[in-house]
Order: C-alpha cells, then sequence, then structure tokens
C-alpha cells in the first residue's frame, strides 16, 4: 500500500471504515451463497441428438431443468446434460402405462452433477465431491404448442 493510500484509511472516520468493511462482508456472503449454497447450474453446455424435437424444444426443456436444478440440488454443481432420442427407449416400459404419461409428448434428459458440500452431502446423502451420472429428468407437454412440465426426477 502507498503511504498515500494508507493516510487515507488512517484519515477516514471509524464509522466509514466501519461501513466499508461491512458492506465488503455481505458482498462476500453474497459470492459464497450463490456459489456454495443454491445449485449451480450455469455455464453448463448440452448435448442434443433428436429426430423428433425441434432445437427449440430441447432448449425450453434444458433450461426449465437447469432452474429445478438451481431451486432444488443445493449445494451440487450441474455438469452435464444430454438428449438422446434413444434414452427414450431406456425408458419406454416404464412410462408406457402410467396415467400421467398417456396422451402427452415426453421428453427424457440425462444429467450429471456432483456433490460439492455438506449440505448436499447431508441432505441427499451424498458422498463428499461425488459425482451422480446419468440422473434423468421426464418432463411431458400435451402438444407442441405447450410448455414443457417436469414429471418426474431421480438419481
Amino acid at each position: 500500500m502507498t503511504q498515500e493510500k494508507k493516510n487515507l484509511w488512517q484519515r477516514m472516520p471509524k464509522k466509514e471504515k466501519i461501513f466499508m468493511v461491512v458492506a465488503i462482508l455481505i458482498m462476500l456472503s453474497n459470492l459464497f451463497y450463490y456459489e456454495f449454497y443454491k445449485g449451480n447450474a450455469r455455464n453448463v453446455t448440452y448435448k442434443a441428438y433428436s429426430k423428433i424435437y425441434t432445437k427449440e424444444d430441447v432448449t425450453h426443456a434444458v433450461e426449465l431443468v437447469r432452474a429445478d436444478f438451481k431451486d432444488n440440488y443445493n449445494g451440487c454443481k450441474m455438469e452435464k446434460v444430454e438428449y438422446n432420442d434413444n434414452n427414450m427407449k431406456k425408458f419406454e416400459n416404464k412410462i408406457k402405462n402410467q396415467d400421467k404419461y398417456k396422451d402427452k409428448e415426453i421428453i427424457i434428459l440425462n444429467v450429471d452433477f456432483r456433490a460439492r458440500n455438506m449440505q448436499a452431502i447431508l441432505k441427499d446423502k451424498l458422498k463428499a465431491n461425488q459425482k451422480v451420472k446419468n440422473a434423468y429428468w421426464i418432463l411431458a407437454r400435451e402438444n407442441k404448442n405447450a410448455p414443457w412440465k417436469i414429471i418426474e426426477k431421480e438419481y
């Protein structure tokens, strides 16, 4: 620190010093909260291979899953989201005869994520830094023009 800056800090009234320190602590706590407490779904790329749905259909479904992840997977970081028409084949028997899926369009997204802090470890019974692969979100909609809704999710 230069002599001039030291003198400025020394000349600053005590109330202003306290205010400045409190403001810095608030900014740091907000940064900590959004980075480690809420589910982190930022900067996630996704892959989509589909002959069934348009890019916009898949993008809307991905955004819905990202929002749900952010709200409900505190302490975890989303690493990958993927849609592939072949995923539907894996779940065909599971969803075929259930009422909640009848007469609806279905999309299934695979998600990989990692537990990052104690809240995720305690709440979701995950191990520290555990990676969860191929968790899935099943979304449905009434028709092509209707919005997607999350019907089921599991890891």
